[in-house]
C-alpha cells in the first residue's frame, strides 16, 4: 500500500474507533486501501 494510502487507512481507522465513522464507510475506506492490491 502506498504511504498515502496508509496514512488515510489509519486516520479512518481511528476516526472509526471513536465512534465519527461506521462500518460501512470504514469498510468503503478499507475497500479501497486494500482492494485489487494483493501484491503489496
Amino acid at each position: 500500500m502506498s504511504e498515502i494510502l496508509d496514512i488515510a487507512h489509519e486516520m479512518a481507522q481511528d476516526l472509526f474507533n471513536v465512534g465519527a465513522m461506521d462500518d460501512v464507510t470504514m469498510f468503503k475506506v478499507e475497500e479501497l486501501c486494500y482492494g485489487g492490491n494483493e501484491d503489496d
